[in-house]
């Protein structure tokens, strides 16, 4: 279980009532503590479990963390025209497009630095 939660971390953390429409798309419900008072749900699925409820809460904070290194490439990656527009100039100035150039290179250090987790 992860337990380090930062403040950026905490925005993208699902509740209860996220939980629960992920388990249950088409589901109206009134909750009291973690008992279902009211259920209705337009597929005809009974009510999750509140052991689903908090697993799937603990799975989605589980898969934020572990995309981390993701999310961090992505804010250094140069944007897409910026990127083609660099393979383009190697091309038309005679760069083979391989390991050795240096857009691979530039992408490459941004993996190296925040390499892919588990």
């Amino acid at each position: 279980m992860i337990n380090t939660i930062t403040e950026e971390d905490k925005q993208y953390i699902i509740g209860v009532t996220d939980a629960i429409k992920l388990l249950r798309p088409n589901c109206d419900y009134e909750l009291h503590g973690n008992k279902f008072f009211k259920w209705h749900d337009r597929d005809g699925l009974p009510p999750p479990s509140w052991e689903e409820v908090l697993f799937t809460m603990e799975n989605h904070k589980i898969v934020w963390k572990k995309q981390k290194y993701s999310r961090d490439r992505v804010a250094e990656y140069p944007d897409m025209a910026e990127q083609l527009d660099k393979l383009w100039h190697q091309i038309n100035d005679g760069y083979a497009i391989d390991q050795s150039s240096p857009w691979f290179q530039q992408i490459k250090s941004i993996k190296e630095k925040y390499p892919k987790q588990g």
